[in-house]
Parts: C-alpha cells; structure tokens; sequence
C-alpha cells in the first residue's frame, strides 16, 4: 500500500465498517417480537436481497433487533460452510425491508458511507470470494476488519449517482 497516492486514504476495512456475526437464530420464541429472517440461504442463493423474496417468519429478542435489523446497503456474507468455497459469498440488501434481521451463520457489514459506497464493498467482496486465501480472512472477523482498504479523496460524484441502488 505504500505505493498509492500520496493523497488516497488507506485504511482498514474494519476502520470503514461495522463488521458483526450475526447469533439470531430460526427458532420462535415465546415472548419475543416476530420478525422476518434473512437467512444464509437468502445471502448465498441471491446476490441481491430485495423486498421480493419471501422470508421466513421467526422471533428476535430486542436485543437481537437492535443489533441485527438490516438496511439499505448493508452487506451479508457466508460465514461458515461444510465447503469452503461457500464462505464468504456475499449479498447487498437493495430495500429497507421492515422487521428484516440478519440470520445465524453470517456476516452483517455495515458501512460508513461518508467514506465507502456499500455497492463498491459488495462488489469487491464479490471479486475477493472468487480467490482461495479469502475464506480464511472471512471466517476470521479479526483478519477480515484488518484487510487494506484505499479510495481516491474525492468520490466520482457522477458514478455514485448511477448507483441508485445504494441511494
């Protein structure tokens, strides 16, 4: 990284994002708020999770809510398999979708969008599943929010207008 402009910012994946293991399971509980579940099939079957698809209806703590509702632009990832190809591969959600939570066995990444657009994370998180040394990274969170991020200083404006499904 010493290489780039003297002007880009360099930082750690981890210094632009909240990266967070989701522990919201499929099991209904007595007593707490029914929610819809975005689930690891939702994430690995759909690289984009909009309000089309038809979740599973299940239960989260307040707790659970708090910490795992998703937003437009948040990032899921695969975190486990019994294959590891099947780790790390990653999902956008395109819709605020109400009472949607992030389901056990992934990765919810959120971004700072001042300094990172959620649609350039998850399509680099697309070009990383593709080489075999980032299934490591992924099923480590450590490693993961340590991996080097660089952007220009100024975002092209006009590109991130074309994005409209970050917006």
């Amino acid at each position: 990284m010493s290489e780039s402009p003297s002007d880009w910012e360099i930082a750690n994946l981890g210094d632009l994002t909240t990266i967070k293991a989701s522990n919201v399971d499929k099991k209904t509980k007595e007593g707490q708020k029914e929610i819809s579940l975005c689930n690891y099939m939702d994430v690995f079957k759909n690289p984009v999770v909009s309000s089309a698809l038809a979740f599973m209806r299940s239960t989260a703590s307040e707790k659970e809510i708090s910490e795992f509702s998703l937003s437009k632009g948040d990032v899921l990832l695969t975190k486990d398999s019994e294959v590891p190809e099947e780790i790390g591969i990653p999902s956008v959600i395109a819709d605020d979708i109400p009472d949607l939570v992030c389901g056990y066995h992934l990765y919810m990444l959120r971004t700072d969008r001042s300094r990172i657009n959620p649609g350039y994370l998850f399509l680099k998180a697309i070009f990383l599943s593709n080489g075999k040394w980032i299934n490591k990274v992924w099923t480590q969170p450590q490693a993961c929010r340590r991996m080097p991020y660089c952007r220009s200083p100024s975002p092209r404006a006009e590109e991130d207008r074309r994005n409209t499904l970050w917006d």
